[in-house]
């Protein structure tokens, strides 16, 4: 079944593309403060993509606590596209 934008978004708290800053696009205002990240251009990231490159060790995303992220105890999901280099010894 096709869905439209609107419902898609619907009860949507977050989203964060990660391209080149920590902004909520969701329209919440949710903005992630961003330590240690690194940004790559489309040009030099793995696929040809604008990506966040976090170090695995110290680099992480903060957003402030807020009651729309007090998700308490019903259902709700999380989805994160996650490219990790062939050499890589640990569960991304």
């Amino acid at each position: 079944a096709q869905q439209d934008a609107k419902s898609l978004n619907d009860g949507l708290v977050g989203h964060w593309p990660l391209l080149k800053d920590g902004k909520d696009v969701s329209g919440n205002g949710h903005d992630a403060k961003l330590v240690s990240v690194k940004f790559r251009s489309a040009s030099s990231s793995e696929g040809g993509r604008a990506a966040a490159e976090f170090d695995g060790r110290g680099s992480f995303g903060e957003v402030t606590a807020q009651p729309a992220l007090k998700l308490g105890r019903s259902d709700f999901s999380v989805s994160a596209f996650v490219w990790a280099d062939d050499a890589t010894d640990d569960v991304p």
